[in-house]
C-alpha cells in the first residue's frame, strides 16, 4: 500500500500553484500585442536584507527571466530602488526593454522617455539636502557604524545604501529600539529642520511639495532593526507612489511583487486588465503586504517558486507560437 506523506501532499499542492501562476502569466502575455511584465525588485529579484550590495534571491531568477525575454516579453522594474538597478541587471544580460518605475514611483521610463513626477526643482533640492545632512556631526559612514553607535547608547544615522538612493529620492537609516521617541527625535531634530530650510531655498513649499515616509524593517538578526526615513516629492500636494507612476504608463502588463508599497500599482494593473502575482515573505512591518496579497491573482511562497513559474510560462509560450 502506497502511503503519501503530508510533506509530499504539500509539495504537490505547491506544484499546482506554481503551474497555475505560469499558466496565468502565459495566457496574459500571449493575449497582448506588446507583452510587458513589471517586476518588483526587493523580495522578488533581490533579497530585501541585502543592505550593503545587491544579492539575488535565487540563482535561478536571472536565467528564468532571460528565457522569458527571449520569447519577446518586455521586462521592466517597478521598485523603490534607483536607476542603478537597471544598470546592474543589464550587466547580468537582461535587456529590460519594458517600462520602468523607479524611486518609489518618482521616475518612470517608457519608450526612452524619462518622466520625473515631482516638482521641477525637486532634483536639485534632493542633492543639496543630501550634502547638508552628510555634514551633521551624528551622520555616520554606514549601517555598521550606526549599529555600533546604538549599542553604545549614542545617536547616529547614515544615508541609505546606494541601492535605494536616486535623483528624486533620499533615504536615511537609523536603528530603532523599544523607545519610539528616539526615532521621532532623529526625524524632528536632524532631518525635518534641514528639509524645511532648503525647501524655501529651492522655491518649494515644504508642506505641499515634500513627502516624508517613515517605516520599520527587520531584515535579519545580523542586520538589526532598520528604521528608514524616505524623502521624496509630491505631485500637486499628493503623495507619489508606484500606483501614481503606473497611471502614467501606456498599455497593460503583468505585475509581480512581494507587497510593500505595491497595493496601488496592483490596483492599476487590475484596472488595465493585467495579472498580479504575489510572493510571500515581505520584511516590512506594515499592512501593505497583506493588502497586496489579497489583491493578487496567485500567491507564491518564495522567489524560487516564481522562477519555476516563469520557466513554466516560457514553455507554454514556446509551445503556442
Amino acid at each position: 500500500m502506497l502511503t503519501i506523506s503530508p510533506k509530499s501532499d504539500e509539495n504537490a499542492k505547491r506544484d499546482e500553484v506554481v503551474e497555475q501562476a505560469g499558466e496565468l502569466l502565459a495566457d496574459h502575455l500571449l493575449a497582448q500585442s506588446a507583452p510587458q511584465l513589471l517586476l518588483d525588485m526587493d523580495g522578488v529579484i533581490f533579497h530585501s536584507d541585502s543592505l550593503h550590495s545587491p544579492k539575488l534571491t535565487t540563482p535561478d531568477i536571472i536565467p528564468a527571466l532571460l528565457a522569458l525575454e527571449a520569447q519577446g516579453i518586455a521586462l521592466g522594474p517597478a521598485t523603490g530602488r534607483g536607476p542603478h538597478v537597471v544598470k546592474y541587471l543589464r550587466e547580468s544580460g537582461l535587456q529590460l526593454s519594458g517600462p520602468a518605475i523607479l524611486e518609489e514611483g518618482q521616475t518612470t521610463i517608457q519608450n526612452g522617455v524619462v518622466l520625473h513626477l515631482g516638482h521641477p526643482n525637486h532634483i536639485p533640492y534632493m542633492a543639496n539636502m543630501r550634502d547638508v545632512l552628510r555634514q551633521d556631526a551624528e551622520f555616520l559612514p554606514g549601517w555598521n557604524e550606526v549599529r555600533e553607535a546604538t549599542q553604545r547608547g549614542e545617536l547616529g544615522f547614515c544615508g541609505g545604501n546606494f541601492q535605494w538612493q536616486g535623483e528624486c529620492i533620499n533615504s536615511f537609516w537609523f536603528e530603532y529600539g523599544e523607545d519610539p521617541l528616539l526615532e521621532d527625535n532623529v526625524i524632528s531634530t536632524k532631518i525635518v529642520p534641514v528639509l524645511r530650510k532648503l525647501a524655501t531655498k529651492h522655491g518649494l513649499n515644504f508642506d505641499r511639495d515634500v513627502a516624508i515616509n517613515h517605516y520599520r524593517m527587520q531584515p535579519s538578526a545580523e542586520n538589526g532593526n532598520l528604521s528608514v526615513v524616505s524623502i521624496k516629492g509630491t505631485s500637486d500636494g499628493e503623495r507619489i507612489h508606484k500606483g501614481t507612476a503606473a497611471e502614467n504608463l501606456t498599455g497593460t502588463w503583468g505585475f509581480v511583487a512581494d507587497g510593500f508599497g505595491d497595493a496601488p500599482i496592483a490596483k492599476v494593473t487590475k484596472a488595465r486588465q493585467g495579472v498580479v502575482i504575489g510572493i510571500e515573505g515581505n520584511l516590512d512591518i506594515t499592512d501593505d503586504a497583506p493588502e497586496f496579497l489579497q489583491i493578487s491573482d496567485v500567491v507564491l511562497k518564495d522567489p524560487e517558486e516564481f522562477a519555476r513559474s516563469l520557466r513554466h510560462a516560457t514553455r507554454i509560450i514556446q509551445s503556442r507560437k
